[in-house]
């Protein structure tokens, strides 16, 4: 039974005209959305309930006149109640805080409850008006999309891993195979040059053999490099970086420069962070060299309270607005998740007066 409002009256609305006290009883019943007021005293016990409505009723399994006459903290699990008091000396500092409660039913079940509290004054008395909103299934819901992402992270960590193990394998198969029989190859044309100058025979074929030879000769080395650079594993992040820009300058005329800040030797050689970080700035120098139609690079390798931070900037025609923002290139969506892949982060942005910086931050602390 609802209680008389002469006796149990919300607070009032102000203006001109006291609305109707049935009207605001309809209001707060009809919300889905918990409403509970009572006195409010700093350091001291709160009172009992002046308003509640039908949802607090329903959450809470009590009745109206049951739930009335309760004080908050006769609802609140006893392991919360010590924190009444802080969020109390909040509340009268700042007149409105927003917290999380666990509530307990009449039944004895535990709900927990996101709660926004205001401190208004009636009449001279100070009383606390709270609006609770039960989100155990929206913890539920979070919680279960948490552990989705853990498990996208480990299988992103996994298929980067064989997507490694399959670069180590080409690589290997490259220079095993193929490239001793290129230089077999090499030999044998070296002997057939040696016998036509004995006998004064014509070298024209042999030397457009032996170009031929030189070129695939070149293009398995690039590949075999660009599989997996054998120095990743034996010098590290740092000098690797630097032969790539090396590289990049004979293939694409992109000058690049390496500003090492202690960021290059901050991982051991062949460490999984440093073989994705390699792989980020050898994505971007891809991307400048493909999109951006500039002339130089500038990189940094920064190491900084536990982060490992990697900056790419070229001169190029820079970068929409909107694909900096989204990241919703090919490429950029692939470098973002090899580096959440390891816990890390991507920010891209355009520079001020041309061209683009791709940062890439890792942490590096502890084991990968």
């Amino acid at each position: 039974m609802k209680p008389d409002p002469s006796m149990s009256r919300p607070p009032s609305l102000g203006g001109a005209t006291t609305p109707d006290p049935r009207l605001l009883w309809a209001i707060l019943d009809s919300t889905l959305d918990m409403v509970l007021v009572h006195p409010f005293n700093v350091g001291g016990e709160p009172g009992r309930f002046m308003v509640v409505n039908d949802a607090a009723c329903r959450a809470l399994g009590y009745t109206r006149d049951e739930l009335m006459g309760l004080t908050p903290l006769e609802l609140i699990v006893p392991e919360d109640v010590g924190e009444v008091e802080p969020e109390a000396a909040a509340l009268a500092e700042n007149s409105e805080l927003t917290f999380r409660k666990r509530l307990r039913t009449k039944v004895g079940q535990v709900l927990v409850a996101e709660i926004r509290t205001r401190i208004t004054t009636v009449e001279g008395e100070r009383i606390a008006v709270s609006v609770a909103r039960d989100i155990r299934d929206r913890l539920k819901r979070e919680e279960a999309l948490r552990l989705s992402e853990k498990r996208h992270r480990a299988l992103a960590v996994r298929l980067q891993a064989v997507r490694e193990e399959e670069r180590q394998r080409l690589a290997r198969e490259l220079h095993d195979h193929v490239g001793q029989g290129l230089a077999a190859l090499g030999m044998d044309l070296a002997e057939v040059e040696q016998a036509l100058t004995a006998t004064g025979g014509s070298l024209g074929a042999a030397r457009q053999m032996r170009e031929i030879l030189d070129d695939l000769t070149a293009a398995v080395q690039d590949a075999y490099n660009e599989l997996r650079p054998p120095m990743l594993d034996l010098l590290g992040l740092g000098p690797t970086i630097r032969w790539y820009l090396e590289w990049a300058e004979r293939h694409w005329s992109l000058r690049g420069e390496l500003d090492d800040a202690g960021g290059g030797g901050a991982l051991e050689p062949g460490d999984p962070r440093a073989v994705t970080l390699f792989r980020v700035f050898q994505e971007a120098v891809r991307n400048v060299a493909s999109h951006a139609r500039a002339r130089t690079l500038r990189v940094r390798l920064e190491a900084e309270r536990g982060e490992l931070t990697l900056e790419v900037g070229d001169d190029g025609v820079g970068i929409p607005e909107r694909v900096a923002e989204e990241l919703s290139t090919t490429g950029l969506l692939g470098i973002r998740e090899s580096l959440e892949a390891v816990n890390g982060r991507l920010q891209v942005s355009a520079t001020e007066g041309g061209g683009t910086t791709l940062r890439a931050v890792i942490p590096i602390g502890g084991e990968p």
